[in-house]
């Protein structure tokens, strides 16, 4: 399983510093082990999905046509 940490987002120039540090360690207690597996899961999933269908990797964000075939 992959560390919390790992899935953070870029760092938000509207917040402090201290406010982000704050928000990142909210996210990393407040993050389930099993919702981190269900998340790789249905990545590893959508991934070999979008491979198989289109033969192409994962582009984000993904155009309407991907997202509504």
């Amino acid at each position: 399983m992959t560390d919390p940490a790992s899935y953070l987002p870029a760092s938000s120039p509207a917040l402090s510093p201290a406010d982000q540090e704050t928000l990142n360690a909210l996210y990393v207690r407040g993050t389930l082990s099993n919702t981190l597996r269900v998340y790789e899961r249905d990545l590893l999933y959508i991934t070999a999905w979008k491979a198989a269908r289109f033969g192409t990797v994962l582009d984000w964000s993904e155009s309407n046509a991907t997202a509504l075939a």
